[in-house]
């Protein structure tokens, strides 16, 4: 068939017709994706965590751990009385762990694996364990063997040497916390130290755990020795000592320490907390999450002073508890004094707890 293609000259209306019925026989149509097969009643499956991402699930301690930025390897443990042996060694100035913890050594190599900046980050090795704390190798007190690992590295620089903690004695499961500072997209990773370590949440036994009533209102606060519960911590205040004892307490622990002002006494406070949250993450609780109140419900202002040790310093996971000192001020003749606990610095205040200190005042 020839069309006529000359100046002026149209295919004749038939012929359009006919190619457009042979075109749309070219043309695949796409059909309407059929909908996704479900059964009715049966859960989606959980995705399976990642190694490293859970304390369930932590790093194997002979592999190399790669993240964002960083590659770890543990490279030696030593622990209880080997570590101890080893600290005494290093510095005759070291002193033994306090009654009931023990030294734990971790010897580790470090990289920054960021080419592209030169800026130092700072990478974070803390320790954990069955005893559900978070151990600060800053907080161990002591000289570590040399080489000191260096944690604070520009990119493409590396480092190897020694950590030291302070766990408690004969802990199990214990495991590497790895977290860069200041990174708030990175998650934090754990890594095994005993062989086959894993912690697991006792979600059954903190949820059966019921929240009370008692302290809930400061006209009906919680006496020592009686158990706070709300819903993520309970709470004990276990010891008051006031006056010149609390003093020589406060100089004892820090001889920079000053004496109370004029017409003020110090009141040293040892309280127990046990986290009874279910977050994998775990809770910090601290001084700062304390005040004290006088009669007419006013926040008194407290000190700035080093705290008998232990203090009340802890990041605890769920099931975690820890004791220590909390160091107030207030005026000789103040009568009814209570402490008060706002977790979190919870503004709405569904939290917050009271406790008489029935051993000060009048």
């Amino acid at each position: 068939m020839v069309f006529d293609s000359m100046p002026g000259k149209r295919p004749y209306p038939f012929l359009l017709l006919i190619l457009f019925m042979f075109g749309c026989q070219l043309i695949a149509v796409p059909a309407p994706f059929a909908p996704t097969p479900t059964t009715a009643g049966i859960p989606l499956p959980t995705p399976t965590p990642c190694s490293g991402c859970t304390r369930a699930r932590p790093y194997p301690r002979a592999e190399i751990l790669y993240t964002q930025n960083w590659e770890i390897q543990v490279l030696e443990v030593v622990r209880d009385s080997y570590a101890w042996e080893t600290l005494q060694e290093t510095n005759l100035y070291n002193e033994p762990p306090p009654p009931g913890e023990a030294y734990l050594l971790v010897r580790y190599r470090l990289g920054n694996t960021n080419q592209r900046s030169t800026e130092k980050r700072e990478m974070g090795l803390h320790v954990t364990g069955d005893a559900q704390r978070l151990y600060y190798n800053f907080d161990a007190g002591v000289v570590v063997p040399r080489p000191r690992l260096e944690t604070n590295l520009a990119g493409g620089q590396s480092s190897e040497g020694w950590l030291a903690y302070r766990v408690r004695e004969g802990e199990g499961e214990l495991m590497v916390v790895v977290h860069e500072l200041f990174n708030f997209d990175e998650p934090v990773y754990f890594m095994a130290l005993d062989e086959a370590a894993a912690i697991t949440i006792p979600t059954d036994a903190l949820e059966s755990i019921a929240v009370t009533a008692v302290g809930q209102t400061p006209a009906e606060p919680a006496a020592p020795g009686q158990i706070v519960t709300n819903n993520t911590w309970q709470l004990t205040v276990e010891q008051i000592i006031i006056g010149e004892e609390a003093w020589q307490m406060i100089y004892a622990a820090n001889q920079f320490n000053e004496p109370p002002p004029a017409g003020m006494v110090y009141l040293a406070i040892y309280v127990k907390a046990r986290y009874i949250g279910t977050n994998d993450a775990g809770k910090r609780i601290d001084e700062f999450e304390f005040d004290l109140l006088n009669a007419a419900g006013e926040v008194l202002p407290q000190p700035a002073l080093v705290v008998p040790k232990p203090d009340l310093d802890y990041h605890l996971y769920p099931g975690g508890e820890g004791a220590g000192w909390l160091v107030m001020q207030a005026p000789l003749d103040a009568a009814n004094l209570l402490l008060t606990f706002t977790p979190g610095l919870d503004t709405d205040h569904p939290d917050t707890r009271y406790f008489s200190l029935v051993q000060y005042g009048r």
